[in-house]
């Protein structure tokens, strides 16, 4: 029965890691940080477990070895990415119609933006905090997913015939395509 419990409990870490993956841990939700701690008290409960039924051996040492795997694999599989799309494929309608509504000169930004991608101003329109941004004169949207007072991240969506390529010049930062229109950028 320990066994079964432990299972679920990492297999709930696993799915949790991957949903949360690319936020950073002040972000993530508090139902997140209580599954952590339900999964390090079965961790420490599996180690003891061990210990008290060392004799049946090699059945007692199942539950600490699983909670050992799901370590190793939230730290060594490629989570981050993985959120990433989750979250891209989950929101891409919704930004897609911002984008054409954008792309129709319905939606304005609120000062022109002048410069680098980040003093761009942003705004909040149905639930996206956004920079409306030109970039060789075709309008287009920056999508934040995170970002703090020195950090940002989010996707970019880049119009036919325009080249994101001159924001590269601007220090250390992430950047992933995802197709021809999609770029995710975090500085």
């Amino acid at each position: 029965m320990f066994l079964r419990i432990t299972i679920g409990v990492c297999i709930a870490v696993l799915v949790s890691s991957v949903w949360h993956a690319a936020f950073p841990l002040m972000m993530r939700p508090a139902s997140n940080l209580a599954l952590w701690l339900l999964f390090w008290v079965m961790a420490l409960g599996s180690g003891i477990f061990y210990i008290l039924r060392h004799r049946e051996w090699p059945r007692s040492v199942y539950p600490f070895l699983v909670c050992a795997t799901t370590l190793f694999a939230v730290f060594a599989l490629p989570f981050n990415t993985l959120s990433r799309y989750l979250e891209f494929r989950e929101k891409l309608a919704p930004r897609q119609a911002i984008v054409r509504e954008r792309e129709a000169g319905r939606i304005l930004p609120v000062d022109p933006p002048g410069g680098l991608l980040i003093q761009a101003p942003h705004r909040t329109i149905d639930g996206h905090d956004i920079a409306l941004i030109e970039i060789d004169g075709h309008p287009t949207v920056f999508f934040y997913s995170w970002w703090t007072s020195d950090t940002w991240e989010g996707w970019l969506y880049v119009p036919t015939g325009a080249n994101p390529d001159h924001f590269s010049d601007h220090g250390a930062h992430k950047r992933w395509r995802l197709d021809e229109h999609w770029i995710y950028f975090a500085y």
